[in-house]
């Protein structure tokens, strides 16, 4: 009988073992997940950001897209100094 008795003993530390180290990796998954919720709060992912990085990839594949994407780039950038409140600039 002390023979089963160890090999219950170690099996129930087994699975006490195992359910606690399960028990850890979802908190500390729960902990990273919010971490970078704080750290990136506000900044997601746009439509327009993944549009940009696939007109780059195009433009690799297909070097007549490459004056699309500078064109883009230029109106892109010229509306970005258009926000800053500035007067437009002559010529």
């Amino acid at each position: 009988m002390g023979r089963n008795t160890s090999a219950v003993m170690n099996v129930l530390l087994g699975a006490l073992l195992l359910i606690s180290g399960l028990i850890a990796l979802v908190v500390l998954g729960a902990f990273l997940v919010a971490r970078t919720r704080l750290s990136h709060d506000g900044q997601h992912g746009t439509s327009g950001g993944l549009s940009g990085a696939l007109l780059e990839v195009q433009s690799l594949l297909e070097p007549g897209k490459k004056n699309t994407v500078e064109t883009l780039r230029r109106d892109a950038s010229a509306t970005d100094e258009d926000r800053s409140g500035d007067p437009p600039k002559s010529g």
